[in-house]
């Protein structure tokens, strides 16, 4: 299939229910994988108007900033390593 023309993955809050899972954090990893593999993303948020928004508004100010997957990649470790830290500084 002509990668130009490749339908967009269609997906929704995978691991956000009985899992617990966070959907805007399950959005920017499925958003990262889509771009990642050159496909366009077609996020179903049934009907949650607020998530709806709210991808939105991520999605427009990483394309606004040209931020690149790596550039994500790189806040979320970052990121995972300041919540371990302040774990650990309560723990102690």
């Amino acid at each position: 299939m002509d990668p130009e023309h490749s339908p967009a993955v269609a997906t929704g809050n995978w691991g956000c229910g009985a899992f617990g899972g966070n959907p805007l954090f399950k959005g920017l990893l499925q958003l990262m994988a889509a771009a990642t593999v050159g496909r366009d993303l077609c996020y179903f948020t049934f009907n949650d108007r607020e998530l709806m928004q709210q991808l939105h508004e991520m999605h427009s100010f990483i394309k606004e900033n040209k931020m690149r997957v790596s550039d994500l990649w790189n806040i979320i470790i970052c990121y995972n390593k300041q919540v371990i830290e302040s774990k650990d500084s309560k723990s102690s």
